[in-house]
């Protein structure tokens, strides 16, 4: 469609409904057919207030409801807590990492959790929720493959599935005991 002084002009196509090639001089008037003008629009930057320090990538990051640095459940330690709220439910769901004593710490994820602030010298405490691992998790450094993880700690329940190897490769963990695999 082409628009000339107020008006709309389309092509003018044949009876057959089928172009064999592009017309360049049968246009028709297109009855009806109002055209209205758009006020310039002026491109400009969007205003950022750089007055609180933080960067502009900083400022594109996550923002969660709650954050710690360690919080407790049962008797685990979770570092780096990451939290956001359901608005539906008020429970949380997120992300950290559960201490369980060597020295990687298990990435796991958290959900329908409620906690207590801690204050002070009190660590906070997630009383309500599920704490699990999504994928196998492995601590190559004692030979641990950690298949599945669930933490209640209103329960106060801890379960776990895995394996032991050897930590050296072609060798026995014990004996002639390969690999021993546990649950609960």
């Amino acid at each position: 469609m082409i628009a000339r002084s107020g008006q709309v002009f389309q092509p003018a196509f044949p009876a057959s409904g089928q172009l064999q090639e592009l017309p360049d001089t049968q246009w028709q008037v297109v009855l009806g057919t109002q055209i209205q003008g758009l006020p310039d629009v002026q491109p400009s930057a969007p205003s950022l207030d750089q007055s609180s320090g933080t960067s502009f990538s900083q400022s594109l990051g996550m923002a969660y409801d709650f954050e710690t640095s360690e919080m407790k459940c049962i008797n685990f330690f979770l570092k780096d807590v990451k939290l956001s709220k359901n608005q539906i439910t008020n429970l949380y769901y997120g992300t950290a990492k559960m201490d369980i004593g060597y020295d990687t710490p298990v990435d796991v994820r958290i959900k329908d959790a409620d906690f207590e602030e801690g204050g002070g010298y009190a660590h906070d405490l997630l009383t309500k929720g599920k704490v699990y691992i999504t994928e196998p998790a492995g601590l190559s450094s004692i030979g641990l493959t950690l298949m599945s993880l669930n933490v209640s700690p209103e329960n106060r329940t801890a379960k776990v599935s895995g394996y032991i190897k050897s930590t050296k490769e072609g060798q026995n963990l014990v004996g002639d005991l390969f690999v021993l695999e546990f649950e609960d």
